[in-house]
């Protein structure tokens, strides 16, 4: 998906730089200046498009306004006639449980179940094999038929948590202090998406471009257009948090 609309970009007359992430972003005069480990890049206009791969510290507008947590997911050999009949997973669908702490599942056209989840607490804890079986064992609960099929893939990554679980897409004006489009210099950002930007990230995309250039016609009103993301009180401590609460979640499922 992601080469995909790079080429679509190119072909429209945009330039795309590679290995030269942006470091922070600064207001100098009318102008935004952002740092780059190779220099710095003067911009009228910012869009902020990272979403859970947003440095800690990068912006007042988002700093500390988003949560990453890591999700997890793997794929198992392909599941043979009786293992699919026992389990349900006869049909080509996608589904996701109701709990706290969800999962997600489907299967491939190949056959092979997609099982996806809750991660570890901390980046480094993301391939740890102990992570892996906890995830293997939900799977096997869920599907106790699939008990003994093979994993063979694994991997994880990070979504964008905002405070109220709703995204933003949200345009910032320094010289009308408010959310409209005019003249001056303008960030906005379009991010929080939970875990749902893969479907959601284009379509945001478009409206993010859209309330830039003014051309935005839906109806502004909207929390998801006309509020900022809320600030995480307490921001030191999320990630301590979420550990709390993998713990209480761990027992209250059994």
């Amino acid at each position: 998906m992601v080469s995909e609309y790079a080429r679509v970009a190119k072909a429209l007359g945009a330039s795309l730089y590679y290995d030269s992430p942006a470091i922070r972003i600064e207001k100098h005069k009318t102008r935004y200046v952002v740092t780059t480990p190779n220099g710095s890049v003067s911009a009228k206009h910012i869009l902020i498009a990272t979403n859970a791969y947003t440095p800690k510290r990068f912006h007042d507008a988002i700093d500390n306004k988003q949560f990453p947590v890591q999700s997890s997911i793997f794929v198992t050999a392909p599941l043979n006639d009786e293992q699919r009949a026992q389990s349900g997973l006869t049909v080509p669908m996608s589904f996701m449980d109701t709990r706290m702490m969800k999962y997600y599942y489907r299967v491939l056209p190949d056959g092979r179940l997609l099982f996806g989840g809750r991660g570890a607490v901390t980046g480094k804890g993301g391939d740890n094999s102990s992570e892996k079986q906890r995830l293997y064992n939900a799977m096997v609960k869920s599907f106790p038929a699939l008990s003994s099929i093979a994993m063979n893939y694994f991997w994880s990554g990070w979504v964008s948590v905002s405070l109220d679980s709703m995204p933003r897409i949200f345009v910032y004006n320094d010289a009308s202090n408010n959310n409209t489009h005019r003249s001056g210099s303008t960030i906005g950002y379009a991010m929080g998406y939970c875990g749902s930007g893969v479907s959601f990230a284009a379509f945001a995309g478009q409206r993010l471009a859209q309330r830039m250039l003014g051309t935005c016609d839906v109806d502004l009103s909207l929390p998801l257009y006309c509020s900022p993301l809320k600030t995480y009180p307490f921001a030191k401590a999320r990630r301590l948090a979420l550990h709390g609460l993998y713990q209480w979640a761990k027992f209250a499922e059994r």
